[in-house]
């Protein structure tokens, strides 16, 4: 049998190891892009729910994703702050796995992201602000957007319903593909003192 060597740390600081193979991916898997997300919510009756998300930063600790507050994910967050998230790099061979505790951002920093945003991308998401709702189809989708340019020739005000979210990470696996299917799992989660994580290596 080839002998395997173990990666993946047992006692260091998950969130600084997420940024690093954050980074590496970065580097290496474009495309696919590589901050796009799984990214699951438990809707109000309790049931589970995911789609794709592109995350925007990791920064302090915390990873940020921007979007609609008035969609059925905004509705799920704001019913059940719990999300999961999962990022796949397959040129790796790797995949992590979070789950955490949302807290929406703040007006302001919503304001400070619409205002660095291109004109064009404003007057698209602006237009799109019934997103998730029923249309009758690209056409009516276009006219809103062609509206919206019309309606707001110069600065394009923020939707009140546009925002997003800040994530807080309470578990995160890290997974490593190896050869003769020995791969390797670690699982790190915080514990009741400040900054502090448990650690344990899963069989995968």
């Amino acid at each position: 049998m080839v002998k395997v060597e173990f990666i993946i740390p047992t006692a260091t600081d998950p969130l600084a190891l997420f940024d690093s193979w954050l980074a590496e991916a970065r580097a290496i898997e474009q495309p696919p892009d590589p901050l796009i997300a799984s990214f699951a919510t438990v809707t109000p009756s309790g049931d589970p729910a995911v789609r794709l998300m592109r995350m925007i930063e990791f920064r302090h600790g915390e990873l940020l994703f921007r979007s609609y507050s008035d969609t059925p994910k905004g509705r799920d967050i704001a019913a059940h702050p719990a999300v999961a998230l999962s990022f796949q790099w397959r040129k790796s061979g790797r995949n992590v796995r979070i789950n955490g505790v949302t807290r929406p951002i703040t007006a302001i920093e919503a304001d400070a992201a619409w205002a660095a945003m291109p004109r064009p991308v404003q007057v698209s998401t602006a237009g799109r602000a019934i997103i998730s709702r029923a249309v009758a189809g690209i056409d009516e989708i276009m006219a809103r957007i062609e509206a919206c340019d019309r309606e707001f020739p110069g600065e394009v005000p923020r939707p009140e319903c546009w925002g997003g979210w800040w994530i807080t990470p309470l578990l995160i696996e890290f997974w490593c593909s190896h050869e003769q299917m020995l791969h390797e799992r670690v699982e790190f989660s915080r514990t009741g003192a400040a900054g502090s994580w448990a650690v344990r290596r899963l069989c995968a």
